[in-house]
């Protein structure tokens, strides 16, 4: 959902987008907690004010906190989702 939106986009366009692949609704609060993992390991950004989410494009280590490939332990089936 992130890599294909060129804006950023709020949990609930998450859920929404996510509802209609998998033809099943998903927990808002499922969503937040995705999104903070996410976050947390660098893998998206959020943009204020509007609070909404964006992949991280950024690939030269400028970060400070690189993005790393995450163990299959810490994320869900909906991360691989929300990040597509």
């Amino acid at each position: 959902v992130l890599n294909r939106s060129s804006s950023p986009i709020s949990p609930q366009e998450v859920q929404s987008s996510i509802t209609k692949m998998q033809r099943s609704k998903v927990d808002l609060a499922s969503i937040y907690r995705i999104l903070e993992k996410l976050l947390e390991l660098g893998l998206v950004h959020q943009v204020f004010p509007s609070g909404g989410f964006i992949a991280c494009r950024e690939s030269s280590g400028l970060h400070e906190k690189s993005p790393r490939f995450p163990a299959p332990s810490e994320l869900s089936y909906f991360s691989h989702l929300i990040l597509v």
